[in-house]
């Protein structure tokens, strides 16, 4: 008896190629010759397309896969995802440097006003949020900041310290000494 055969999706033929190591290889390639036979079929209308489940495709008795262990396998295939994600804006890199600014890229999350740190130890703050990069004030001596080092997000806003410790003392602009005496 033949497997029953019907037109599926690009994702699904995308699907059944990841999950071919549990198919057996005639399976796999009736699911290559679906796949071709989708893209070529453009008599479905547009409202079936849309029904057509994701994981429809060539079945047969031996290729059912539990609800369980389909969870599993797509546990595994985007496992590692939100990890990545959670990373995506806390990192970025040193598009361009000039006149005591950064321009970076990929710091997608930072807030105006927040304090990012570069690779060679240097602070700036972020100031010009676009689109694209982000313009930050560096903090002290530039020249040891160049194209393509990475910088990093704080998640703190810039503040100074303040109160009768500071009378009598020269600090910069993030309240650490510049006087030569101990920290405050």
């Amino acid at each position: 008896m033949a497997p029953l055969m019907r037109p599926i999706s690009s994702a699904a033929a995308s699907c059944a190629a990841c999950l071919s190591g549990r198919l057996p290889a005639a399976a796999a390639a009736a699911a290559a010759t679906a796949a071709a036979t989708a893209t070529a079929t453009a008599t479905t209308s547009m409202h079936q397309q849309q029904r057509q489940l994701h994981t429809s495709g060539v079945r047969t008795a031996a290729t059912k896969i539990s609800p369980s262990e389909m969870a599993s396998l797509l546990e595994q295939r985007i496992g590692g995802w939100t990890a990545q994600q959670s990373s995506a804006g806390e990192m970025g890199k040193v598009f361009s440097v000039g006149d005591g600014i950064a321009r970076l890229l990929g710091l997608g999350n930072v807030q105006a006003g927040e304090l990012v740190e570069f690779q060679s130890g240097a602070l700036g703050m972020a100031l010009n949020l676009e689109r694209d990069n982000v313009g930050a004030v560096i903090f002290g001596d530039d020249r040891a900041i160049c194209e393509g080092q990475s910088v990093k997000r704080t998640k703190r806003i810039v503040d100074v310290p303040i109160g009768p410790q500071l009378l009598g003392r020269v600090v910069d602009a993030l309240g650490e000494p510049i006087d030569g005496k101990v920290f405050l």
